[in-house]
């Protein structure tokens, strides 16, 4: 048997993993970046974070920790006895923030992973580790903040590319890259129990802020090196300021306006000054349809909509390319030129005139308004807050193959009192009659992660109120 203060053989990933898992859903994290003082501000009585160059001072040493000594970027303190711990980073010969944020949350990996308690060689500190234990106590911390960082359960389904991964996590990219190889790895999966509630926590801001997130990630790097491969991953717009990220759009797909130079235009002094004067005003995340993709059956052709956004038929065969009940087109095409577009563009990129898509938007938008109009009056003076994991129930729907309540969900609002009572409101007798059949299973996609459970569902069709 293994004694408890005896250090592994071997790094345990899956456990620093799971530890990273629980520790941002038991803070509630629901979106990203996740920076290291949103952990620390919730313990302010237990974990001290001071620059070097402030500690001198503080701890009126010069070199305290002995941190420039042993060549150390940070180190971690703790004395038995106590639940205090003092972390102390180097700020003097590290100055890149990615890599300062990066080397506090490795420290924080060691305090949550109980490094500094569990094994006696590291209660004051790590000299008497051999080069093999501390190896392994530094791997753990490394996976754990990657995970909390870029969570693997969750990022895993999102499928972003290397580059977004870095602007959406605030990560350096050479952490993004690592970690963007471990996910197209199928083995590195350690904790599938976690996948469904980080989903679930992360899913609504993610497809509702996405583009703006990316704005915002290009924004903390604004002058670093490479920072102009990475513009064009979100723009927004000069003139309605709309975020967009189709990344070789030339006009705005909300308002047709011309868009500002991507990554290969010249950056002048003018430029900048302007980019920094549209940064400052208040952006805006578009609605795109809650809708899955589908490649040609040649896998060469467009991708088109596994159901209408009209209508919301879903019985689609493999070659369609028009609903068979409504005739709106299932593939996007600029209506001047009569070339194929990306299916979230509502004016073509590159000549700002209208597109097929742009009926299917002025739907939707009329049909969220109506739910919108008629939620508000249903709950006039009553305790209904709008639920905050509808959209992780659309989702669940879809990745489970159930077109039947997808479409029924897709336009749709879900409210809930404090006993766990729902309204639900649709758009259509169809989708009413689906949700009120398929309520049973709506009970227990909920109830899987919701402290309250929920029992009691009403479902209002607003076009028969």
């Amino acid at each position: 048997m293994r004694k408890r203060n005896e250090i592994p053989d071997q790094p345990r990933y899956g456990y620093a993993a799971e530890t990273a898992y629980r520790l941002l859903l038991d803070m509630g994290f629901d979106s990203f970046p996740i920076l290291p003082s949103d952990i620390i501000d919730r313990y302010p009585d237990r974990i001290i974070v001071l620059p070097w160059s402030k500690a001198r001072d503080i701890l009126e040493s010069v070199d305290p920790y002995h941190l420039h000594q042993l060549n150390a970027e940070a180190r971690t303190m703790h004395v038995r006895g106590s639940q205090l711990y003092t972390i102390i980073y180097d700020d003097v010969r590290i100055t890149n923030p990615d890599r300062i944020r990066w080397t506090i949350m490795h420290e924080l990996g060691h305090i949550c992973l109980k490094h500094l308690v569990h094994f006696e060689n590291t209660g004051l500190n790590r000299g008497g580790l051999t080069k093999r234990e501390y190896g392994v106590l530094e791997q753990e911390a490394h996976r754990f903040a990657a995970e909390v960082f870029m969570p693997s359960a969750f990022f895993r389904a999102m499928r972003l590319d290397r580059f977004a991964l870095r602007l959406v996590c605030g990560v350096s990219q050479e952490a993004a890259d690592r970690q963007y190889n471990k996910l197209q790895d199928m083995k590195y999966h350690y904790t599938g129990k976690y996948d469904d509630a980080l989903y679930r926590a992360f899913c609504s801001f993610f497809y509702r802020n996405y583009s703006e997130m990316l704005y915002n990630g290009i924004r903390r790097i604004w002058g670093q090196s490479g920072y102009r491969k990475y513009v064009s991953y979100s723009r927004k717009c000069p003139t309605c300021h709309a975020y967009n990220s189709l990344q070789d759009a030339h006009c705005c797909i909300y308002c047709g306006s011309l868009l500002e130079p991507d990554a290969s235009g010249v950056y002048s002094l003018a430029r900048k000054k302007s980019e920094e004067s549209l940064a400052a005003l208040p952006g805006k995340s578009i609605f795109h349809f809650l809708s899955v993709e589908r490649k040609h059956p040649n896998g060469k052709g467009p991708s088109y909509h596994v159901y209408c956004p009209v209508c919301l038929n879903h019985d689609i065969t493999a070659d369609s390319e028009h609903c068979r009940i409504c005739g709106q087109p299932l593939q996007n095409r600029c209506l001047e030129e009569h070339k194929i577009v990306p299916l979230g563009a509502r004016l073509c990129p590159d000549c700002g005139r209208p597109t097929s898509s742009r009926r299917a938007y002025q739907t939707a938008e009329q049909r969220f308004s109506r739910l919108d109009e008629y939620a508000n009056r249903a709950l006039e003076n009553a305790d209904w807050i709008e639920y905050p994991y509808w959209d992780y129930i659309r989702f669940s729907a879809l990745r489970q193959g159930n077109y039947d309540l997808t479409s029924a969900l897709y336009y749709s609002k879900a409210y809930e009192d404090d006993n766990g009572n729902l309204r639900v409101f649709v758009v259509s007798a169809a989708a009413e009659r689906a949700v009120i059949n398929d309520s049973v299973l709506l009970f227990s996609m909920m109830n899987e992660h919701d402290a309250t459970p929920h029992e009691r569902m009403e479902v209002y069709n607003v076009n028969a109120i």
